[in-house]
């Protein structure tokens, strides 16, 4: 890891109270999380 950088771990959980989510509803969700903490918080995933 670079200098300056940390390294943080979160979980999420995706769930409705109104219904069974689909996969595709959890991915765009997974991705738009991802997205704003890449252009909001500068911050990168681990491949």
């Amino acid at each position: 890891m670079a200098a300056g950088q940390k390294s943080v771990a979160y979980a999420f959980t995706y769930r409705s109270g109104e219904k069974t989510l689909t996969d595709n509803e959890v991915n765009a969700a997974h991705e738009k999380l991802v997205k704003d903490l890449t252009s909001k918080l500068g911050a990168t995933i681990r491949e």
